[in-house]
């Protein structure tokens, strides 16, 4: 019996970015498909954590018109911080102090894994 192929990173990136829609978005009235990143950060990020293990960062968005936001990113086992949201961003938007923490979220996370797990075993 051939066994599965291991997972890499641009198919889970792949995946996760097809997997997006306003349904998983925390922003669900600023997402669209041109800033499809928008709004997806803690989904995603308990998504390639249940995934790939490792730690889900969270961290202050400064300058950002939506007072109290934070932006969530992974770091790996192995010490990578993978963050494939982060193009959701203004113009003028940094990050603050990264802590770990769990996001909000988690049923809109199991709807992108759903999602997800479909578009890996096809």
């Amino acid at each position: 019996m051939p066994s599965e192929p291991p997972l890499t990173l641009s198919a889970l990136e792949a995946a996760i970015r097809s997997a997006w829609g306003r349904d998983t978005s925390d922003d669900p009235d600023e997402w669209s498909t041109e800033w499809s990143a928008r709004g997806q950060c803690g989904v995603t990020a308990i998504v390639v954590r249940d995934l790939l293990g490792g730690e889900i960062l969270i961290a202050p968005v400064i300058g950002s018109h939506q007072e109290g936001e934070h932006h969530a990113w992974n770091r790996l086992t192995s010490g990578l911080e993978l963050d494939l949201t982060a193009e959701q961003f203004r113009a003028g938007e940094t990050l603050g102090p990264a802590v770990s923490r769990e996001p909000y979220g988690h049923d809109r996370a199991a709807i992108l894994a759903a999602r997800v797990r479909e578009r890996l075993a096809a």
